[in-house]
């Protein structure tokens, strides 16, 4: 998907603040990844750094440490919200609240660390005040047994690229 969006090309360092499994880097992957999450989980990808912490503290230790990422990605366990399959990691629900929340927070921790570019998977498009949505894909996931729903496709789902807008970071 950071491919299909153009943003390969002058991302290096990335913060992934919902890293889970890091089944979304196997088709690419940037020079230096750090994950977040609150579990160690199997990975498909192995991070270069790990902080086990919730999105809305974990980038304190990026800001301790110097980094500052070219990209944040967001990508909340929505699916329990929407009936979805996607991402039903319970988990998260008991510490973390809604998804809404963690998505939040993520931009919040874009700003705080001076990113100007978050990638964002998620059931529906959200937006923040001093961000704007510079490219979206509608995903459609198909499976054998797809029941089409006219009003809401719980298979459906968004990647979005928000960019912090000019005039916020001067």
């Amino acid at each position: 998907m950071v491919r299909e969006c153009g943003l390969e090309s002058g991302v290096r360092i990335v913060f992934d603040v919902t890293f889970g499994e890091g089944r979304f880097w196997g088709a690419w992957r940037p020079e230096v990844l750090v994950g977040a999450d609150i579990r160690v989980l199997n990975w498909v990808v192995v991070p270069d750094l790990f902080v086990r912490l919730p999105v809305w503290v974990s980038w304190r230790s990026l800001k301790k440490l110097g980094i500052v990422p070219d990209l944040v990605v967001i990508d909340p366990p929505w699916g329990v919200a929407t009936g979805s399959r996607h991402g039903t990691r319970p988990h998260y629900y008991e510490p973390l609240g809604s998804p809404d929340i963690i998505l939040e927070e993520g931009i919040k921790a874009a700003e705080r660390l001076g990113c100007s570019r978050v990638l964002v998977h998620y059931y529906k498009v959200v937006g923040r005040g001093g961000w704007r949505v510079i490219n979206l894909k509608r995903f459609i996931y198909f499976t054998r047994f797809l029941k089409q729903d006219t009003k809401y496709n719980p298979n459906t789902s968004y990647f979005y690229i928000l960019e912090r807008n000019k005039e916020v970071l001067e």
